[in-house]
């Protein structure tokens, strides 16, 4: 599994912001879409990852 090298805090808003972007279809280019879907992915990761460990 490769190494996570970058941590990524969103804030409510921002995270309401790519949810947004990832349900309207025909508004955004995939690259965005897949972008915005990554940042989501990542955090909700994160966050899973906190709530097993306690930290």
């Amino acid at each position: 599994m490769p190494k996570k090298v970058y941590e990524v805090n969103l804030s409510t808003e921002e995270i309401e912001q790519l949810q947004s972007i990832t349900h309207k279809s025909g508004k955004h280019s995939a690259k965005t879409i897949m972008h915005a879907n990554i940042l989501l992915h990542t955090m909700i990761d994160l966050l899973s990852e906190k709530k097993i460990t306690g930290s």
